[in-house]
């Protein structure tokens, strides 16, 4: 019996609806969060990212650089070809970003981009590839199919 909870494809024939209806949720989320914080950097010219670079010890050019790399990600992870790259992209930001604040004892800091990085690292591991457009789940699906499934799953809980 699968619960509220499970991503899985029933039939083992590719991913759920749920599940790319979930990844594309947590694309856009890391889409908001990573032009956000790109763009403050790039744009807010020496202010408190300035500060905070100088504070843990990194180099000014390094603001221009992780804000560049954040923009540009944040436009990849929306890209069906480009979400895997975009999303270790990512991983590999939020790593260094959680390594920086707790060395910094800035622990809620390294609690938050933890969060961040252990869910990029998952989005990393689960894209397979990139499904193209995730809503358009695969080449051989089609209305019907989505019907059958949703017809077993609703004689499987009968029988239940």
């Amino acid at each position: 019996m699968r619960s509220d909870f499970d991503l899985s494809d029933e039939g083992g024939t590719g991913p759920s609806p749920r599940l790319l209806l979930f990844r594309l949720c947590l694309k856009i989320v890391l889409f908001c969060i990573f032009m956000t914080t790109g763009l403050s950097k790039l744009l807010s010219g020496f202010d408190i990212h300035f500060l905070e670079f100088q504070k843990y010890g990194w180099p000014v050019w390094g603001l221009y650089s992780v804000g560049a790399i954040e923009v540009f990600g944040a436009v990849c992870i929306l890209i069906p070809n480009t979400s895997l790259f975009a999303s270790s992209i990512f991983s590999l930001v939020l790593f260094g970003a959680t390594f920086t604040h707790i060395f910094s004892l800035e622990l809620l800091r390294a609690l938050l981009t933890g969060v961040l990085f252990s869910s990029t690292t998952w989005l990393t591991l689960n894209d397979q590839g990139s499904i193209a457009i995730e809503l358009e789940l695969d080449k051989n699906f089609s209305p019907e199919t989505f019907e059958e499934v949703e017809d077993s799953k609703i004689k499987r809980e009968k029988s239940a």
